[in-house]
């Protein structure tokens, strides 16, 4: 059985929900770029591999096998890879935050294990949904939310 993904008006009316304080113009405005408009592309991996280890190795002399391994384990930790695209939606989605001069904070639900229990958390759950991001939510919400502190 195929996922089902939310539809353009499913999005609206949940954001619509979320930012009830707010004019629905207003909030639909300062997530546009987030769920519609931004041109989200999945990085691909292999190329940023091949960028990254013809860089270290002109400044390093290393060798090509212990550089290969060294951005493997970089961009393929035990908990999984690193999309920058990724990280570049959630940012989107604190840009709208801010837009609309609404705190970013990032927890998990205690009650609902693997859920957020933030409206910034659901948000980017939400614009992951939409954009059919089959990564995890959690790392580039952690990221937006706490900007400066965690390294990609």
């Amino acid at each position: 059985m195929r996922p089902r993904f939310p539809t353009c008006q499913e999005v609206e009316a949940f954001l619509v929900s979320e930012f009830k304080d707010h004019p629905a113009e207003d909030v639909l405005n300062a997530f546009s770029w987030a769920f519609f408009d931004g041109n989200y592309e999945p990085t691909d991996s292999k190329k940023v591999w091949a960028r990254k280890l013809m860089a270290d190795q002109k400044d390093s002399g290393e060798s090509e096998d212990i550089l290969l391994a060294r951005v493997w384990h970089t961009c393929f930790p035990k908990t999984g890879g690193r999309d920058p695209a990724d990280y570049f939606l959630a940012d989107w989605v604190r840009m709208g935050f801010e837009e609309l001069s609404v705190p970013v904070t990032y927890a998990l639900s205690g009650l609902e294990p693997g859920q957020p229990s933030t409206k910034f958390g659901k948000v980017v759950q939400a614009a992951f949904a939409y954009r059919r991001v089959a990564a995890d939510w959690r790392r580039p919400t952690e990221r937006a939310a706490k900007p400066g502190e965690i390294e990609l």
